[in-house]
């Protein structure tokens, strides 16, 4: 692509790209081989020449794709950029297009992450967001749906940034046009497609509505955009500030009875969307009903195998698939990390102030004293709650919602002494006395654990 070929588009792309990816950085593009993906690599390759491309191409095995890949590796390497294939299985979905854009997404997801990368692109054009939108209204879809595709969006921890979403698919094609290219058979040809169905079907009719009988796709996009900003402004609104948190691998969401339903919709997707474990599609308005009805203290598992339970004023949310977290060692002086609570640890010993607590030398700012096990300092553990129940603390883990006792941190000595459950002590320290200072904080690392005391 010469330097003043398609320039308009080059500083369309590279306005996205200034405003979410910072100088000299990784990112992933999502390259199928076709038109729309193969322009993305050329115009990010011409906007942002200081970022380093990894181009990602899922095979999903559902065809003879060898083309694919050969269009797409000569396109990278044209432009010096390096290509990992990554082949993947389909699984369940609404259909076959959703099974596979699911199983495109994860891997490119895992590829960014992998590779440390600052954000993953794709290629998705303003004919794309039209078609979005419309798919979602037929499915009966709210204001989210209407919202469709963000121009940058954070999924699972990876920022996702779209630097065409603005432009037209033909301008694109007319970018790659002069490259290799593969068709997209799903796209042209299967009259069973949805997606292929509302290019065809849809959009003509639309345009027969219109009173100048135009092109529906810039009214289309444009209610989407403004759609965005309302749902920007509800969610800022709905969720505030520890209305929603994680707690290790559980979710809180505060839900009480006199909050509007609207609300409580927008706070139950918020939290759904912070819950670790696999790549999730946002939950659908049977279940968030569902949950939101039910009893103080009952339990159901709902869509993706979620389960979501009702205490008191509150909604936890819980995966059961993410593996609990495991015990950890406190040896005396060497901090410990648990990234499932993003919690961090130090153990220290000292002689016992006048008051409850004070900071121990080099501590995290939280910082319990208590007294120093008869077994001494060494074998000390930070651990979840046992098997058996814990039946000297069950009375302190009863102040708990049922469905977070998992998550809350528990320090014991060597045999088996409880010192701390959460912030709260359990065997204070006496003045005067050698003692334990327990040091705890947020390490940065994931969510912030159960802080709260029991």
């Amino acid at each position: 692509m010469g330097d003043t070929d398609h320039r308009g588009l080059i500083a369309a792309v590279a306005d996205v790209l200034d405003t979410h990816v910072r100088a000299d950085a990784t990112v992933v593009l999502g390259v199928s081989g076709g038109p729309d993906s193969v322009a993305l690599l050329h115009l990010v390759a011409a906007a942002r020449p200081d970022l380093r491309l990894v181009v990602g191409h899922v095979r999903h095995g559902l065809r003879d794709d060898a083309l694919d890949v050969e269009a797409t590796a000569a396109n990278a390497g044209l432009l010096g950029a390096s290509v990992v294939v990554l082949p993947v299985t389909v699984g369940e979905g609404a259909g076959p297009e959703d099974a596979a854009r699911r199983a495109r997404h994860a891997a490119l997801l895992d590829l960014a992450r992998d590779r440390r990368a600052v954000a993953l692109l794709l290629g998705h054009t303003a004919d794309d967001q039209a078609e979005t939108l419309l798919l979602r209204i037929a499915r009966g879809t709210g204001l989210d749906g209407l919202a469709a595709m963000r121009p940058a969006a954070e999924r699972d921890g990876v920022l996702v940034v779209r630097p065409m979403l603005g432009l037209r698919r033909a301008d694109v094609h007319a970018v790659s046009a002069p490259h290799a290219t593969v068709t997209d058979p799903t796209n042209t040809g299967d009259p069973d497609q949805r997606r292929g169905r509302v290019r065809r079907e849809a959009l003509p009719a639309l345009s027969r509505l219109r009173p100048d009988d135009g092109d529906p796709v810039p009214a289309l996009a444009r209610l989407a955009e403004l759609v965005a900003d309302d749902v920007a402004l509800l969610d800022a609104t709905a969720v505030p500030p520890g209305s929603v948190r994680r707690v290790g691998a559980a979710v809180v969401v505060d839900t009480p009875a006199d909050t509007a339903v609207a609300v409580l919709r927008r706070r139950i997707r918020a939290g759904w969307a912070l819950l670790p474990g696999p790549h999730r599609s946002a939950p659908d308005a049977e279940t968030v009903s569902r949950i939101l009805g039910l009893p103080v203290g009952q339990r159901i598992d709902v869509q993706g195998g979620v389960r979501a339970t009702m205490a008191g004023d509150t909604v936890v949310l819980l995966d059961p698939t993410v593996p609990s977290w495991a015990p950890r060692p406190l040896p005396v002086g060497t901090g410990v990390t648990l990234p499932e609570l993003g919690l961090a640890y130090l153990l220290t010993t000292a002689v016992a102030g006048p008051t409850a607590t004070r900071p121990a030398a080099g501590a995290p700012p939280w910082t319990a004293e208590v007294a120093m096990p008869t077994s001494g300092p060494d074998g000390v553990v930070v651990r979840p709650r046992l098997a058996s129940g814990d039946r000297a603390i069950r009375k302190d883990l009863q102040r708990v919602p049922a469905a977070l006792r998992d998550q809350v941190p528990i320090v014991a000595a060597a045999d088996g002494t409880v010192l701390l459950v959460g912030d709260r002590t359990i065997a204070p320290a006496v003045a005067g006395q050698p003692c334990l200072c327990i040091g705890v904080a947020a390490d940065g690392s994931g969510p912030t654990g159960y802080r709260g005391g029991p």
